[in-house]
């Protein structure tokens, strides 16, 4: 089924003169992939696991609460006035504590409000609220100064963000007195409450001591049978850069090389090794979509990817976007950019990827360098604890874009990955490089991989106001 899958995500980012002459029709595939997933979803073992359809309740959540715990679901939804839906949208929190007899609604927000301190302009300059007080400030005012009343006895959140909360670091608001969330209290940050649930009564154990690493990969690689490299039993970590949306024009480019990125997962490799890990990297030309495929099923406990990666708006949504992508003519970009399936409109980027992505075909059979979410849902990953997207030079880009966030942090959940860390800002390389070590040497002498953030966390915080500390760590 996972061939099936990865044949119809590849036929749906062929251009047209492609699909005719391989006899591909795409309506045809699409009823396939719609088959597929039903079937998959239905029998899969691994697709029952992470799509089950268990029911909790918020008494499930609170009976698993522990003293000085408190857990925080946050949601987003339009106002209804009675006669229609309109465009202004709420944010929310449905608080509860280990005594509460019934969860507690917050109101917070308007989207608006949120909207003001999280735009493009502010990201793409560096000048987060990261670096930013005032704005750090502000944004604690919207969304957490609202909950302090209800955490006074807590030391620990769970919680699980919504919308544009997707999109901001808890660990790096301040409060009143000027202590960032990260020093009063230690926040846990899931997809969903349910999967702090499972992982309370059911924990994954990770045995194995592997790590494979993906960087330096030579994007403009060209296509031949050379991509067809043995073999590697190793898992993968991902430095990882969203491109903008906002400007489109950025995405036709091709893939710049990330020099650092090689150095980084260098150093992670040889302090894996030290530590008496089985460490494997992947880079240049064989930093491949291939090599990374063929984890699938026998994956390693961490995979850490240090590359590019993309999140695509559904252009429906912005006419003038709509517009300028009908004028790119039979492309890829045009192809998984008018794509129905959010999934298909994100992923990463490996050695090669820029032969497609500049217009050029494909020999089939050979992967194209670029790995979408779609394609990622279909591997096994079981057997992975931790992955790792690092991002280091692009930014934000469009604040609306949460989708393709969320989207890869959904792709590699239902793939079956334990925890996820993965910054969205820009961070120099040298910064990611510090970063890195710091956490892999806490986690490599014994610290949990929580424990280890969020010592990373603090000691970098104590050092700069780096947005190298805005990294979120998704269970």
């Amino acid at each position: 089924m996972a061939k099936s899958a990865a044949k119809i995500a590849k036929a749906n980012t062929l251009s047209i003169h492609e699909r005719e002459s391989r006899t591909i029709n795409i309506e045809t595939e699409n009823v396939k992939a719609d088959s597929l997933e039903k079937t998959l979803s239905r029998r899969s073992y691994l697709f029952a696991n992470q799509l089950e359809n268990t029911t909790y309740q918020w008494k499930d959540i609170r009976n698993n609460l522990e003293k000085k715990e408190t857990s925080i679901s946050f949601i987003d939804f339009k106002y209804f006035n009675g006669r229609a839906w309109t465009d202004t949208t709420y944010y929310m929190a449905l608080v509860i504590r280990p005594d509460d007899k019934t969860p507690q609604l917050i109101k917070l927000c308007l989207k608006r409000d949120l909207k003001k301190y999280l735009n493009y302009e502010k990201a793409n300059q560096n000048n987060t609220y990261i670096s930013e007080n005032e704005v750090a400030h502000k944004l604690y005012q919207l969304i957490w100064e609202p909950l302090e009343s209800y955490l006074k006895k807590s030391t620990t959140v769970h919680y699980s963000p919504s919308g544009l909360l997707n999109i901001i670091s808890f660990q790096t608001l301040l409060d009143e007195k000027g202590n960032r969330l990260n020093d009063i209290y230690q926040l846990n940050q899931y997809t969903t409450l349910r999967d702090f649930i499972k992982q309370r009564n059911q924990p994954k154990n990770f045995s194995t001591n592997t790590i494979a690493t993906f960087g330096g990969a030579n994007f403009n690689h060209s296509f031949d049978t050379s991509f067809d490299t043995p073999n590697i039993d190793s898992l993968s970590l991902i430095n990882f850069q969203p491109s903008l949306s906002k400007h489109r024009e950025k995405i036709m480019e091709s893939w710049p090389y990330l020099e650092g990125t090689k150095k980084e997962v260098e150093r992670i490799s040889q302090l894996s090794n030290q530590s008496g890990w089985k460490a494997e990297n992947y880079s240049d030309t064989i930093a491949t979509e291939q090599n990374f495929k063929k984890l699938s099923g026998n994956s390693p406990r961490i995979l850490h990817i240090a590359t590019h990666g993309f999140f695509l708006p559904d252009p429906k949504t912005d006419a003038n976007e709509l517009n300028h992508i009908q004028l790119m003519g039979d492309s890829y970009q045009k192809n998984i950019s008018l794509s129905d399936q959010p999934l298909m409109r994100s992923g990463l980027i490996f050695t090669g990827a820029n032969h497609v992505w500049k217009g050029g075909e494909v020999p089939e059979g050979i992967d194209d360098g670029v790995l979408t979410s779609y394609e990622i849902v279909n591997l096994d990953l079981r057997n992975t604890e931790l992955v790792v997207l690092s991002a280091c030079d692009t930014g934000l880009g469009d604040i609306e874009s949460t989708e393709g966030i969320f989207g890869l942090q959904r792709a590699f959940k239902q793939a079956g990955v334990d925890k996820i860390i993965i910054s969205i800002w820009k961070i120099p390389d040298n910064e990611t490089i510090e970063f890195m070590e710091t956490f892999y040497g806490y986690y490599l002498n014994g610290d949990s991989i929580r424990a280890a953030f969020i010592k990373t966390q603090r000691e970098r915080c104590l050092r700069s106001m780096s947005p190298i500390i805005g990294q979120g760590l998704y269970w």
